[in-house]
């Protein structure tokens, strides 16, 4: 299971790496070949999902811990990555896409919410980290629910904010950007990775015909 998760991991981000380097040549292969890398990103969201449920299977972490393991494993990378976009700014090297920056863009980064910067930009200073504003949140959601008394349950729970909230988000009312972030059906992904981990634990396979 774990080289096979590591394999899907490889061409998540090699996948992601192919996106953007078609974005900075500014150039299109045609035959959808642009889009492989949004994919990745899917890819990505699944496996989160699909690991934060089969890892806390017999669980004996508090809600704290869970959440401060997490921080402890994505914030400081993430944090140091982007204050050496903001060190460029400031020494008006001009990172590529930052124009403008505001004290309040780089709190929202460190807090891991979505943000319009300074000049106008819907995504965080260093831009891909928009990905782990997603991250963030599902872990935050996903401790949650350590409350009920299985997976299963926290399965249906999520599943059943993640299908409200999008509802919400395509026929409500307008949202606050953080909020109509957040509430994008993106965030199905990860139920469906929580889906196929439990799927996984009930012997489950996929085998050849």
């Amino acid at each position: 299971m774990v080289s096979n998760i590591q394999a899907l991991r490889a061409f998540a981000a090699l996948a992601v790496c192919w996106r953007h380097m078609l974005m900075w040549f500014g150039t299109d292969p045609g035959y959808g070949l642009f889009h492989v890398g949004r994919a990745g990103v899917d890819v990505f969201f699944v496996i989160s999902g699909f690991i934060m449920f089969h890892t806390t299977r017999n669980n004996d972490r508090t809600v704290l811990q869970f959440w401060t393991d997490r921080a402890i494993r994505i914030a400081p990378a993430y944090w140091m990555a982007t204050w050496a976009v903001v060190l460029l700014f400031w020494l008006n090297l001009y990172p590529i896409g930052v124009r403008a920056l505001s004290g309040g863009d780089i709190i929202a980064d460190m807090l891991f919410l979505p943000n319009y910067r300074a000049d106008g930009d819907a995504y965080p200073i260093l831009d891909v980290g928009w990905t782990l504003n997603y991250e963030m949140y599902f872990y935050l959601l996903f401790g949650l629910t350590f409350f009920l008394r299985s997976q299963a349950a926290a399965l249906c729970m999520l599943t059943g904010w993640f299908i409200l909230t999008a509802i919400v988000s395509a026929y409500g009312p307008p949202l606050p950007h953080a909020l109509e972030f957040f509430f994008e059906p993106i965030t199905l992904e990860f139920a469906g990775g929580g889906a196929l981990a439990l799927l996984y634990r009930r012997n489950l396979r996929l085998t050849p015909a």
